[in-house]
């Protein structure tokens, strides 16, 4: 799956840092030392994004579910767990003073996550944790795409989630490969999307052979496969151990279609939120949002 690239021009870097005197403290961004000092870098965690609502609001999408998924990251590496309200705190303060917010239908703010373990001393220990925003642009087409899959038929990458179609328009079921790790954030979503949309969803324990026999007869209508944006891609061709396969007649499908406007259509809070995963970031007394760039104005 191939997108534009991101743009890391966004303002309002975010540092955290714990030191044994004082535990988790936020540092207020800095534009002069936006890189932190040497150390070793122990985990990059990506997927907290922003997306722009109307009339100058802005949304951070599902925040709660990845900044658990942070505190996680900091257990495996038997690091000090950061608070998450700490966390959700400088996401916020991170969205404010980035210099843009993007508003296409799945343009987002991505706030990536670096986890960095420093020794500024013999036998000292110190941790930081930095939120950069990066403004991700994506192509509001719908082009299908080329997808490649293991034995396990998970995606390659790990963020790529493929579903299968049977059945056309209304009548139509998804099933989805089962994965041994269990859901990510990304795949949840869609999961629950297509429920909430009306589709009837299952894990298919089936092997590869088997997906591909169900493939080649016709049984398969459509695919998609969805990534950590959350965005969601129509798949016209599957590349596998086994070969290539051609999905259907290799265009955009009813239900991928109508997941992807309603994925759209919820990041940017136009349609009703029945899960609470939007939470609003209220904006500085101060801020005004430009008309036509959706720049915050201070």
């Amino acid at each position: 799956m191939t997108y534009p690239a991101p743009i890391p021009h966004a303002q309002g870097v975010q540092h955290l840092c714990w030191a044994p005197l004082t535990g988790w403290r936020w540092i207020r961004a800095n534009p002069g030392h936006e890189e932190l000092p040497g150390g070793r870098v122990v985990r990059v965690v990506t997927g907290l994004r922003a997306y722009r609502w109307d009339r100058g609001r802005v949304s951070l999408f599902r925040p709660r579910d990845y900044t658990g998924l942070i505190r996680r990251a900091c257990r495996e590496r038997c690091m000090p767990v950061v608070p998450a309200s700490l966390l959700l705190a400088a996401a916020e303060e991170a969205v404010r003073r980035a210099d843009r917010i993007p508003g296409g239908a799945l343009d987002s703010l991505h706030l990536t996550v670096e986890l960095r373990e420093e020794a500024p001393g013999p036998g000292q220990r110190r941790y930081c944790c930095r939120l950069r925003p990066v403004i991700e642009p994506y192509a509001d087409r719908l082009l299908p795409i080329t997808l490649q899959i293991d034995h396990s038929v998970a995606g390659l990458e790990t963020t790529h989630h493929p579903f299968f179609v049977f059945g056309d328009s209304r009548n139509a079921r998804v099933f989805s490969p089962v994965l041994s790790d269990g859901p990510t954030i990304a795949r949840d979503t869609v999961e629950q999307l297509t429920r909430m949309l009306g589709f009837p969803l299952r894990e298919a324990n089936l092997g590869l052979h088997a997906w591909r026999e169900l493939i080649e007869k016709g049984a398969v209508r459509e695919a998609f496969a969805c990534s950590a944006a959350p965005l969601v891609a129509p798949v016209a061709v599957v590349e596998s151990p086994v070969g290539k396969m051609r999905v259907g007649d290799g265009q955009p499908g009813y239900v991928t279609i109508n997941i992807r406007r309603a994925m759209a259509r919820l990041v940017h809070g136009a349609m009703r939120d029945a899960l609470g995963w939007s939470h609003l970031v209220q904006p500085p007394c101060s801020a005004r949002r430009g008309r036509q760039t959706g720049r915050l104005r201070r």
